[in-house]
């Protein structure tokens, strides 16, 4: 009972186990749906912001644009300054021819107009990458504040370019404005400013936004470990080639320079398609962590607390199942050891109490049951000893008459009451006869009172089988041999010894050659054999004649079955020989069996131990 209330509590401890771990598992998916489904509206929401910077700065250039193309002094060099500087732009000029080796703001914006394509409307903005050595011939003082003199990545510029109305006779040109991006770390501040407002998390900016020219940060807000900007660094190998090459914007985990964030790149692409630059905004991907970490405690703590106070519960009412359990069990024992009148206690009406009146029902059953039995048994006994002792009282009071009248047939026919004739005498012998098989009989029965009563005890001891038995037997069994004239074949040898009780063994062969004589052939063959086997000795008597029914076989060794003899006299015996003989070759360790041919022969065999 101890080991099935242990396997039911850690069955129990699993299963709480199992689902909390279930629960937990389903909870942390949850969480991480929820965070995903989160940061990534997070990041558009950031990219968008972003753009939303850049796109202001942009429509203040092409105001900027229009307003300076629309001014009759669009070519005066004073006019245009002043509208520069209200802009807040690094350039604002008429685009002009760029002969080699020439340089001012004329041919810089030249090369920012080379960006728009054939065919566009008269007033263009976006992006342009300008070669860092172009850059440097054409406006050597912003390639200095760009850091690209003398090579590196290209420059990147915002610019927006309107047309200007042409001279009475003269081809119609462009006005463009410019914003260089290289360096813009006010410009990226202010996107930072305007996403994350003073943000820090554990002593970090909460976000970072970078520009970027080609895979190289131009203008950032994010620091290296030793506090200097990281303009200038390269983006990752993957970031690179999905947005500059594929032209596709990049959304997930990434570190950037040794920090991780949830970032977002987006492409950058000039007027006509081509893509020169990325756009940048990242937010620590600690915050995010830990917010998981904190719902995901916050959630098991939940299921803890829930859970826990359940497994409580339930312990105890398996806890109360169990003592019902053991109460039956502790019922159900004691009955098992004899006592009859064990009850299992019954409180509820649940299955287990159920059972347990079941139980109570059933025990009821087999008390009374038995009960019964044992008054039936008592009576049975009382009825057998009755019935032993009326079979001993009878079988020795015949006994002791039929000896007495033997005694005095024998007397009249030896002539000590005077001659008498041969008829008379003829009629004295068949009356010995017949007090003679009265008297075996009656030998069988006192045989069969002292088996059933228990008092006949084995003295196994080595015994002279022919000596000390079989001849003492066929020579008290002359007289009937000699009147049905069988022939007795002896071949038992005169040195086998047996261990036995003599006088039962006596018996055993006095019923087995009286039967072979009662119910053979007359005339015919009487056989008595033994033959040695390892541990133990076998013994038959065959005798030759009608032999034994197949029907009656199975009833052979049976009590008061009666066999009629096959001879002329018809006689039958009392039913109770062969059933003693059984139980003295049982009594000695063996057994015995029949076989019959009908018509032709029967054969008793039975083995005795060595």
């Amino acid at each position: 009972m101890a080991r099935l209330t242990t396997r039911f509590n850690v069955l129990l401890l699993a299963v709480f186990l199992v689902v909390a771990a279930v629960l937990s598992a389903l909870l942390d998916r949850w969480i991480d749906a929820w965070l995903i489904q989160r940061t990534e509206a997070k990041v558009e929401q950031n990219i968008r912001g972003a753009w939303r910077v850049l796109d202001e700065r942009r429509e203040r250039l092409s105001l900027a644009v229009r307003l300076a193309a629309a001014c009759r002094g669009a070519t005066d060099p004073a006019e245009i300054e002043r509208w520069r500087a209200a802009s807040d732009a690094d350039l604002l000029a008429v685009a002009g021819d760029a002969p080699p080796g020439a340089t001012g703001a004329g041919v810089l914006a030249a090369l920012l107009a080379e960006a728009i394509p054939a065919g566009a409307g008269p007033e263009v903005s976006g992006f342009a990458s300008v070669p860092a050595d172009r850059l440097s011939r054409a406006a050597p003082e912003l390639a200095a504040r760009a850091g690209v003199a003398g090579g590196g990545a290209p420059a990147l510029f915002l610019f927006a370019a309107a047309t200007v109305d042409p001279a009475p006779g003269g081809a119609p040109r462009r006005i463009v404005g410019a914003l260089l991006l290289n360096g813009a770390d006010r410009l990226v501040g202010a996107m930072q400013s305007d996403l994350f407002p003073d943000a820090f998390y554990r002593g970090q900016r909460v976000g970072t936004a970078t520009v970027f020219s080609g895979p190289v940060r131009v203008a950032t807000t994010v620091l290296q470990r030793d506090g200097r900007g990281a303009a200038g660094t390269r983006v990752s190998d993957e970031v690179a080639a999905r947005v500059l090459e594929q032209g596709r914007p990049w959304t997930g985990r990434a570190n950037v320079v040794g920090t991780w964030y949830l970032a977002r790149y987006d492409p950058i692409r000039d007027p006509g398609g081509r893509v020169v630059g990325m756009l940048y905004i990242g937010e620590l991907e600690r915050i995010y962590a830990d917010l998981k970490r904190r719902a995901l405690w916050t959630g098991v703590g939940a299921l803890l607390a829930i859970m826990i106070p359940a497994l409580v519960v339930g312990a105890g009412l398996a806890m109360r199942m169990l003592r019902k359990v053991r109460t039956l069990d502790a019922a159900t024992q004691a009955f098992a050891r004899g006592d009859f009148a064990a009850r299992a206690p019954v409180a509820g009406r649940d299955e287990l109490d159920q059972l347990a009146r079941s139980f109570n029902a059933m025990a009821a059953v087999i008390e009374a049951d038995r009960a019964r039995i044992l008054e039936q048994q008592r009576q049975i006994e009382e009825a057998n000893r009755n019935y032993i002792d009326l079979l001993g009282f009878v079988a020795h009071e015949l006994r002791n008459g039929v000896a007495s009248a033997l005694l005095n047939v024998q007397t009249v026919d030896e002539g000590a009451c005077g001659d008498v004739g041969p008829d008379v005498r003829e009629a004295l012998r068949t009356v010995a006869d017949a007090l003679r098989r009265i008297n075996g009989e009656t030998i069988n029965y006192l045989q069969l009172a002292r088996i059933e009563e228990g008092h006949r005890l084995i003295e196994r001891r080595p015994v002279r089988v022919r000596g000390d038995v079989v001849d003492p037997v066929l020579e008290s069994l002359r007289p009937v041999l000699r009147r049905s004239g069988q022939q007795v074949e002896n071949d038992i040898a005169d040195d086998l010894v047996a261990a036995g009780d003599r006088d039962l063994l006596r018996v055993v062969f006095q019923n087995l050659v009286h039967n072979a004589a009662k119910f053979g052939r007359p005339g015919g063959r009487i056989v008595l054999g033994a033959r040695p086997e390892p541990g133990r000795i076998v013994f038959h008597v065959w005798n030759d004649g009608e032999g034994i029914p197949p029907g009656r076989m199975a009833e052979l060794f049976k009590k008061f079955r009666h066999f009629d003899a096959g001879g002329p006299a018809g006689q039958s015996g009392t039913g109770v020989g062969l059933f003693i003989v059984r139980r003295i070759v049982q009594a000695h360790g063996g057994d015995i069996r029949a076989a019959s041919e009908p018509g032709a022969w029967a054969d008793f065999e039975f083995h005795l131990l060595t």
